[in-house]
Parts: structure tokens; sequence; C-alpha cells
């Protein structure tokens, strides 16, 4: 598959030493050469070896289907330029292959292979492009009739529409596939959206390449021990200033992500809770699962939180639910007619000021728009608390911090792959963008939240639910190693079996 023994005087700039796969792109050859899966992706470290990578696919490529097409695809030719095409010179370059800038007479960049039984392959060096106010098929890929697409940098992309888009585009392999690698970024989208599509996906630190890189200790020294984390160890961290600042993005029990196929079920009791804010509510669905960890653990999966929404309109949002994206319907336990699988809610939490009369035409509250029958609102009493001691907001984020993780590093707060992965494509103020938003006003002591971008609202509606479920009976004492042992009291159905944790793919 690499190319061994060749000529030194056809190839008098071949490096052999320049074709050695360290153990990341190893990985990431076997797995292509199988052809098992249609997607992959590698989520990599600073000098990891991605660009190198790209070519060795083509290189590999070349010899499994001669002839078959491929495109290497970035943000921008220049960034192309100045990674991918250095890479070229060191790679293929060194084996015949050639850069041509133009196809029949077009500018067209792309690189060429030397024959293989009798056929020559092109790989197209695109840039991604379609302007904001176009349809979504009107991009630089369409057109195009491909065996293999890879995706460099994928981290500047902001969402999957690009791979989207790259699965549209390779229909001329057997089968067609794509690779998409970027550096470590919290959550990166193409690792979530390979694996929810039965691909392959990897995360390589740096350490897989540092025999490759001169002075690797040297270099690590000069670096701060959260650049060490983010971006060699693949371990990113929550942005400096957070308030949840001990979330942590993995797989459970490691992070406070629930095990990637969990899902909530009818038996788990299910709550509602509401931050009815002024013109932007925002309201999340929580499940408690006793059988994760030893005393259970709640899972937030829905939300609802559109723009310049009412109350009723987030209600009737969880009530429908995001079934495309995995996020089922929920309906108020209390009522028949719901659809199917929807998942049952027991109780609602809102904040005390929901109960306020409004100066409109019906002279409602936020709470009765809750009350109402479906399928207009949730048919279920909000409930508040108006205890002194659970209503300062530093209260309620001390209790969130010990139920994120405790003393003891239990993690009894997780957040579903669904959820947290696909929520930016509900709203920029999904909940995942809330708890890496959610942050101290700068210049300010720590007990100042800061209102922007109107990320705190995710936020204290996650407060008004755990005062009012999960406060403890000490809420003052430091290390409360037993204060949230509350489990439910709705058990799995007979038979059911319980999450495993152990060989989950991160």
């Amino acid at each position: 598959m690499i190319p061994q023994n060749l000529s030194p005087e056809a190839h008098p700039f071949y490096d052999p030493a320049d074709w050695k796969p360290n153990a990341a792109q190893k990985r990431i050859l076997r797995v292509w050469a199988k052809r098992k899966h249609q997607i992959m992706a590698l989520c990599g470290g600073w000098g990891v070896g991605k660009s190198r990578l790209a070519l060795y696919v083509c290189a590999l490529n070349h010899e499994l289907q001669p002839g078959f097409p491929g495109a290497i695809i970035a943000d921008s030719m220049s960034r192309l330029s100045s990674t991918i095409s250095n890479e070229f010179d060191q790679t293929l370059g060194t084996i015949g292959w050639e850069y041509r800038n133009a196809f029949h007479g077009q500018p067209s960049p792309h690189y060429l292979s030397p024959e293989l039984n009798g056929k020559r392959t092109k790989v197209w060096l695109l840039s991604w492009k379609r302007p904001s106010t176009a349809a979504r098929s009107a991009n630089s890929l369409e057109g195009r009739d491909l065996a293999y697409a890879i995706l460099d940098e994928a981290n500047v992309f902001r969402d999957e529409e690009v791979a989207t888009a790259m699965l549209g585009r390779v229909r001329s392999g057997n089968p067609g596939q794509i690779l998409m690698m970027g550096k470590p970024t919290l959550s990166p989208w193409w690792n979530s959206f390979a694996l929810e599509r039965g691909g392959y996906s990897q995360v390589s630190p740096s350490t897989e390449n540092a025999h490759n890189l001169a002075d690797f200790d040297k270099w690590v020294a000069t670096l701060s021990r959260r650049e060490v984390l983010e971006n060699l160890l693949c371990q990113p961290q929550t942005p400096v200033g957070a308030v949840l600042d001990n979330w942590t993005a993995d797989t459970y029990p490691a992070g406070n992500l629930a095990p990637a196929d969990w899902k909530p079920e009818p038996w788990m009791p299910t709550f509602a809770a509401f931050d009815f804010g002024v013109r932007f509510p925002h309201a999340l669905l929580i499940s408690h699962d006793n059988r994760i960890g030893p005393d259970g653990a709640d899972v937030v999966w829905s939300e609802a939180c559109p723009d310049g929404a009412s109350v009723e309109e987030v209600c009737q949002a969880l009530m429908r639910g995001r079934p495309d994206v995995g996020i089922p319907p929920a309906w108020p336990a209390n009522r028949s007619g719901g659809p199917d699988g929807a998942i049952p809610i027991q109780t609602v939490f809102g904040d005390r000021a929901g109960r306020n009369r409004r100066d409109d035409a019906a002279m409602s509250s936020a709470m009765s728009d809750v009350l109402q029958p479906p399928p207009v609102g949730l048919g279920l009493r909000c409930k508040f608390t108006d205890e002194a001691a659970k209503i300062p907001p530093i209260v309620g984020i001390k209790l969130l911090w010990r139920l994120i993780r405790d003393n003891s590093n239990r993690r009894r707060l997780l957040c579903s792959h669904q959820l947290w992965n696909r929520g930016p494509e509900i709203s920029t103020r999904s909940f995942a963008q809330c708890v890496l938003g959610y942050r101290w006003t700068p210049g300010s002591n720590r007990e100042q939240i800061s209102k922007r971008d109107g990320f705190d609202h995710g936020i204290d509606a996650l407060r008004y639910w755990a005062i009012n479920k999960r406060w403890p009976a000490d809420v003052g004492l430091r290390e409360a190693y037993s204060a949230f042992n509350e489990p439910s009291r709705v058990q799995p159905p007979a038979g059911s079996s319980a999450i495993t944790l152990a060989g989950l793919d991160r």
C-alpha cells in the first residue's frame, strides 16, 4: 500500500522515512483499506500528522482503486496551500504525482497520479464555499463525482453541513468513503457525525507522533498545562472564566456526557425545568437513570429555547421533540393521547417569578401558561420555592458544581450525546452553548454572572430544577459524599439491561 523499493533514478527525491506512518496514521489506513466504514473521523492533537495522513490516503486509494477520483477539502485554498501542498512535496510529489492548476483550460487545482494498470487518479483540491443566503445545494462541491473525499481542519467548520455535502458526492466508490480530520475541540462534531452513522471515530494525542517531532519534550516544556491538555493530549477544557468549569465534555465516567447509546425510557422519572425569561424562555427535560453509577445520575436530554417565543410555544416544542436528531417527544404523565414513543413528564420546576400576572390581554402568568392542557401547555402545575436559602444564584451554582463532579469524583449530572452534539442545530443558545458560555463577569467578584448572549437562561432553568429536586440535607457541607443519594423509586422493567460502559468508543 505504501511505496516500496522505488528506483532512485526514477524518483531521486523519494525518502523511505517519509513513508513510515505513525501509530495514529496506521490505524486510519488499516480501517480505510478494509472499506468497512464509509465515514471516518479523526480528532488529532497538534503535530500528529493529519495533513500527511490525507496524502497517505490518496496514495493508498490509488493502489486499491486506480482511476477513482478523490478530493481534499478545506475552508479555503490558502489553507490547502499552507498545509496539504507542503506535505505533497515530501510525499506524493516524490513518487511521480504531479500538481496541475487547471483542467480542460479551466482553473481547477488537482493532483494527478502516475499510471497504474493504465489508469491515472485525480485528486481535486476544493475550498468549501456557500453564500449564507443561498440554498445548501448551492455549494462548491456540487457537480463533483468522487470515490472519496477528505476534509482537512474540520474544527474550523461550525457544523456538519460540509460533511453531508461530501456524502452526496462520493458516489463512484465501492463504497464511497469520507475522512474528516480536525484539531481537538469540545465535542468535535465530525467524530459524532461518524459515530451516529455507524462510522469509525478516532482520538489521537500528539504523543503518537512524538518520535517524528524534533525536540518534542522541549516544545512541550514551553506550553502551558492547559495547552498540553487541550491541544496535545486531546482533553479540551471548559473556557477560561466559565462558571461551570468542572464540566467535562467526555463520556461518563470520565466526563459529563451520558454513554453514547443512552436514551430516555418511559420508566425513568422525568422533569421539566423552565426559565421563563423575557422573550427568551428556556426549558430542559431531565431524566433520572438509576443504572448509571452507584447512586444514579440525572441526564439532560431535550430542550426548547426559541427566540422571541411564548411559554406555550416552548411547551409545544418539548412535546414535539426532535426525532430527526434522536430526541424523542415528551408528554405530561397525567394525560393520555401523547405521540408514539413520548417520554412522560412527572413534574415541572420553574422560577417563582413565573407566577406573576403579566400586563397583557389575557392577564396570564407563565406558570398558568404551562398549566394549560395539551396541546397548548403541559397541563402540569409548576413547582417553585420561596425559601430564602435557596434563592441566591450562587447557592444554586454551588449545588450544580457538586452534581457535575463532587469531591469523591462522582458525576451525577450528565447530558445526552444527542443534545450536546446536535443542540447547536436547535438554537444558538443550546444547552451545550450555555454550559460553555455561562461566564463570570470580567473584572467582577466571582458572584456576578454575565448576562451576555442569553446563556444564563439555560443554566437558570437547570438551577431551578436543582434547588427544588436535588437540594441536599446540608448544602453547606463542603464534602457532601452522600448528600445526593436519592435512589429512584421507579425501577427498570424486569429484564431490562444495564448500560454497558466498557468498550465505548470515544
